[in-house]
């Protein structure tokens, strides 16, 4: 098998600015030419004890990442808008300058100072970050006088940017969060088409337990659907009784494809209903992999305001006093949301054995799955009207 492309117009390195008090748009550089040196260090909160008996650690979980790159920017410009020396100047003024001038701004006018956001984008070594930037070194030297080097230090702040990304990728007009949405539209096409075409064939050949596995894969379908609208919509309604609705999904689908393998492995299941069954399964499959990696979205905790100020230091530049002074606390820090998905305890149970159902080493029986698969059902309300394979 060859190697991956690795050129830079593939897996490009760059930087992703986002000002949100003053711009919804985002703003990105590309390093024409890749640093020459990319250092990304990951260390741990450790405290080593020597005792006579051995030794012992505190272990107080990782440490703040840092990223040194180092390189030029070239000489001439081949066709590009600026020359080395100007392409130094900017790329100086956007990862350092403009970064500390908006959050110096936003504090002086009493706004968030982290609504300014500064991303590196890795493509090559497949990683993204928040960062500050800690410092910008410009160094020249006589073997390579035409050349202007730099060597910037960066600080971890937050990997959790993919509301962020997922609002460049919006703003490009396509790119991987398109690409997740037309995959996720086109598999929920397959289901639905062949659930429909094979219901004649599921009701004549697994009777009496075609019932529980066909009404499992419609209300999949429907928690699909759902989801699909949310992310279409770039909304994550949270279900307060067992997770955010993507999560449940998640594992929804990982567990409808097990049920349906667990069928297809019945002796003399007709030819032509396996295959369709099989490419059902292998859809489900494809959006649980979708949700767990291209829509996953991370918890934010916000952070609320409730005490306000301590004796004195609202007066000597500290926090002011709580906006919530007069008002009920927790109404106003956790209003509710609207539930597209209830859930009770017994689903929620027979959806993660379902996903860890394994049909070489521990397969369950027809009539088990069948079983977990009505509790499922019976478990789950509030679903969009989506046909299945009833």
């Amino acid at each position: 098998m060859p190697p991956p492309d690795q050129t830079p117009a593939t897996r490009p390195i760059s930087f992703i600015y986002h000002n949100a008090l003053s711009d919804a748009s985002f703003k990105q550089m590309t390093l024409l030419i890749r640093p020459e040196e990319l250092t990304r260090s990951e260390t741990s909160r450790l405290t080593l004890h020597h005792t006579l008996g051995g030794a012992y650690a505190d272990n107080f979980g990782g440490g703040i990442p840092t990223l040194t790159l180092s390189g030029h920017t070239g000489w001439g410009n081949n066709n590009a808008p600026l020359n080395g020396i100007e392409h130094m100047v900017e790329l100086y003024k956007f990862v350092y300058t403009q970064w500390h001038s908006d959050r110096q701004r936003a504090a002086n006018s009493g706004l968030d100072p982290d609504d300014i956001k500064l991303l590196f984008s890795d493509q090559l070594d497949e990683f993204t970050w928040v960062v500050a930037p800690q410092s910008f070194t410009l160094k020249r030297n006589k073997s390579n006088p035409l050349l202007a080097f730099y060597q910037i230090n960066l600080v971890w702040l937050a990997n959790d940017v993919a509301s962020p990304l997922a609002k460049l990728l919006n703003q490009q007009g396509g790119g991987m969060l398109a690409e997740a949405i037309a995959s996720f539209s086109a598999n929920m096409h397959k289901i639905t088409t062949l659930s429909t075409s094979m219901s004649e064939e599921i009701n004549a050949f697994f009777s009496p337990v075609h019932g529980a596995i066909g009404e499992l894969v419609s209300v999949a379908t429907g928690v699909n659907a759902s989801v699909l609208t949310n992310i279409k919509a770039m909304n994550t309604v949270v279900n307060t009784t067992g997770g955010n609705l993507l999560g449940i999904a998640s594992t929804l689908n990982l567990a409808t494809a097990n049920v349906l393998a667990s069928v297809a492995v019945i002796k003399n299941i007709p030819q032509t209903l396996l295959a369709k069954l099989m490419q059902v399964k292998n859809a489900f499959l494809t959006l649980y992999c979708l949700m767990h990696n291209a829509l996953a979205i991370k918890k934010q905790l916000p952070v609320y305001d409730i005490y306000g100020s301590s004796l004195c230091s609202s007066t000597n530049g500290g926090s002011a006093l709580s906006t919530h002074l007069t008002s009920n606390t927790f109404s106003a820090v956790l209003p509710s949301t609207p539930q597209e998905l209830a859930i009770n305890s017994s689903a929620m149970l027979g959806i993660n054995q379902l996903a860890a159902l394994d049909n070489v080493l521990m397969p369950y029986s027809l009539s088990y799955v069948s079983n977990l698969s009505s509790v499922v059902v019976q478990g789950m309300t509030q679903l969009p009207a989506i046909k299945g394979i009833n």
